[in-house]
């Protein structure tokens, strides 16, 4: 118990002479609604000669066709709409809300990439990936709550690599130390 309260003392000491800052720029993180329209589909026992219970099943070049059909109409629809969530609800689909950055890979690097280069309110089109297609609509370029969460992760990470390289060039000032003192 001592010790860890000893290390602890000593972690706070180095953390707070670390000196380590995070940007607005580098913890930015802008906010989209999106649309996912899946390449696979559920199948059950019922429908299939497979005796499993149910299984995804990717789905043929037809079927994927006909996905990125509904994709493009989506999309086409979205641009007019007042409200991104309410239009994707009206067509028996949901929009689902992600913050993100030019790192990010969620919900697919792909969307990331088209959504990265817009601004707010603009919508990412058909967007294709290996397992679906997407429509995307940039809501926020920063979301202030998402971003200031980003900024302590960051901010801790820089502060663990600051303790870490410290506590390795004390290990390595010890070891020098014990080194001197053995050859006396």
């Amino acid at each position: 118990m001592t010790l860890m309260v000893i290390e602890q003392k000593m972690r706070s000491a180095i953390v707070a002479e670390a000196n380590v800052n995070v940007t607005d720029e580098e913890a930015v993180q802008k906010h989209m609604q999106y649309v996912e329209f899946d390449y696979t589909t559920s199948s059950d026992s019922s429908d299939s000669s497979d005796s499993s219970d149910s299984s995804d099943t990717t789905v043929s070049d037809d079927e994927k066709k006909q996905v990125k059909e509904k994709a493009a109409a989506f999309a086409e629809g979205a641009k007019t709409a007042e409200d991104f969530a309410s239009y994707a609800t009206e067509q028996g689909t949901e929009a689902k809300d992600a913050t993100f950055d030019s790192d990010s890979v969620s919900p697919s690097k792909e969307v990331v990439k088209a959504a990265d280069k817009l601004g707010e309110g603009e919508l990412t089109g058909v967007v294709e990936s290996d397992t679906a297609c997407y429509v995307a609509k940039v809501t926020s370029l920063n979301d202030e709550a998402a971003t200031e969460t980003k900024k302590q992760s960051l901010l801790t990470e820089k502060q663990d690599k600051y303790y870490k390289k410290s506590i390795k060039e004390m290990e390595e000032r010890g070891k020098n130390h014990c080194s001197q003192r053995n050859m006396e």
